[in-house]
């Protein structure tokens, strides 16, 4: 399933890659947003070593997470952080990654998930992993309740799930639970079902409202059995039946193109 990244904004965003970082990695330390970072957005430091190493996370936000060409903006990004993630690599910097609302794509070798690990290795010279929009999400799931904290990024469908099926916490309420939600759906379904005008206190079915493009047949083939069916079924020859040898019929008569669609 997908999310709503881009419903967070770029500093909202890093919030919550920090609190992704910190139920994978115990030992991480987040920085504030909009401060300037050294190319760190968070550290995961290494507690079994007397010496100072550290992961170095770096998230980058995008407003069109489609980019048309992934691999020229990795490149400039890279181009723009490489001086700084290499100063990191001697005070202790051991791994690199980097976190990113950006679609990722599989095809062996000419995918941009290939072809991005091929630039992190010949730029970076620690290891370096891109965490992509749906490496986040996988993530993300393996702890229900954590979407809660960012309801930015949920849809419908996780909202619905979550109070009928998934809330483990209020089970015994579950029945009168689903009862209500249907009961407003219904009741939502009904004023939704009516176009109210209110000036002219009139109001109308919303179907009724609806008018059907017209189609018309000006030939069909003598064997297509099936279509002389359809024709009758929707009424296009209104009080006869289209015969085998006829050619041509109802040039001048017609039906809506959705109820034949639809037939």
């Amino acid at each position: 399933m997908d999310y709503l990244y881009e419903n967070l904004g770029d500093e909202r965003f890093q919030e919550f890659c920090s609190a992704l970082i910190a139920k994978e990695f115990p030992n991480s330390q987040a920085f504030p947003v909009g401060q300037p970072d050294g190319g760190r957005d968070a550290l995961v430091y290494s507690m079994d070593s007397r010496k100072k190493e550290f992961k170095v996370f770096q998230v980058k936000y995008v407003r069109n997470p489609n980019l048309p060409d992934v691999h020229k903006w990795l490149t400039d990004t890279l181009k723009r952080e490489i001086e700084k993630i290499k100063k990191l690599i001697p005070n202790g910097a051991k791994e690199y990654y980097l976190l990113t609302n950006v679609n990722g794509t599989a095809h062996l070798d000419n995918g941009s998930k290939d072809k991005v690990n091929t630039i992190l290795e010949e730029n970076i010279p620690i290891p370096a992993q891109c965490w992509w929009r749906d490496d986040i999400s996988r993530r993300f799931e393996k702890d229900p309740l954590f979407k809660w904290s960012f309801p930015e990024i949920l849809n419908g469908q996780d909202i619905l799930n979550a109070l009928i099926f998934q809330n483990t916490y209020i089970n015994e309420k579950k029945d009168n639970r689903e009862a209500v939600i249907r009961a407003y759906l219904t009741d939502q379904y009904k004023i939704d079902n009516e176009v109210k005008f209110k000036q002219i206190d009139l109001q109308n079915k919303l179907i009724d409202l609806y008018t059907d493009v017209p189609l018309r047949v000006k030939k069909i083939k003598q064997d297509d059995k099936k279509l002389r069916e359809i024709l009758n079924s929707v009424k296009l020859s209104r009080d006869k039946n289209i015969l085998d040898n006829e050619l041509f019929y109802g040039i001048d008569e017609s039906i809506g193109a959705a109820s034949f669609l639809l037939t």
